[in-house]
């Protein structure tokens, strides 16, 4: 009869502690960090060398860079995809380097000021060279500087491709997946067709929201 009496005072005080535990709030959990914004991590990054097979960045502690890059230009394979190559000499430019939201601004000792796109995608590779780069918003909306006096604005409802000096022409555009790849996939004027259209893409980064060319995307720097 004691040991029964034992086990049932023990049952109660351990109905009576899991009763506490229950009642109790649990701790909430911590929010995932945000990502640094674009230009804040192409600031992190700008230190150091960087190497790749499209050639070499150096970053200096005076705050100076010297870029060594091979853009050869390359071959479209589907929209998103890109054959880039490197059958040519670099391009080298010296000067003191600022980050900006898109990439980095090299301003020469001529005065000559170099700008270059540029991101740090998630990996923690640098990728730099003269494609576009664009954030959008977190609904998926923007405007991107698609080209050198073109604008490409992505709505809820399609986009437009804006060229200075000319009225915005609405386009169709969607985000699908291709490969390994979400793209942002439009038509765009075809230079080889007089009047025709050709279908091209950005990809997309859902943690930055970045829209950036495929051929940036292939032009990857690492330590």
């Amino acid at each position: 009869m004691r040991r029964t009496g034992g086990w049932r005072r023990s049952l109660a005080v351990a109905a009576a502690a899991a009763a506490g535990v229950a009642g109790a709030a649990l701790p909430a959990r911590a929010a995932p960090p945000s990502p640094p914004s674009p230009q804040a991590a192409l600031q992190a990054a700008a230190r150091g060398t960087w190497h790749s097979r499209f050639g070499t960045l150096q970053f200096h502690r005076d705050g100076t860079a010297r870029f060594s890059i091979r853009e050869c230009g390359y071959l479209p394979v589907v929209p998103g995809y890109v054959h880039v190559l490197t059958d040519c000499a670099a391009d080298t430019a010296t000067g003191r380097v600022v980050a900006v939201p898109t990439g980095y601004q090299l301003t020469e000792p001529d005065g000559h000021v170099a700008s270059l796109t540029g991101y740090v995608d998630p990996s923690g590779s640098l990728h730099v060279g003269y494609a576009p780069v664009g954030q959008l918003t977190p609904t998926r909306t923007g405007t991107i500087d698609y080209a050198p006096g073109i604008q490409l604005v992505v709505s809820p409802t399609g986009c437009e491709y804006d060229v200075q000096g000319s009225p915005p022409v609405a386009i169709p555009c969607s985000f699908t997946r291709v490969g390994s790849r979400t793209i942002l996939e439009f038509p765009v004027p075809d230079a080889a067709v007089p009047g025709g259209t050709m279908v091209t893409g950005l990809v997309f980064f859902a943690r930055s929201r970045l829209l950036v060319g495929p051929e940036l995307a292939d032009q990857a720097y690492t330590r």
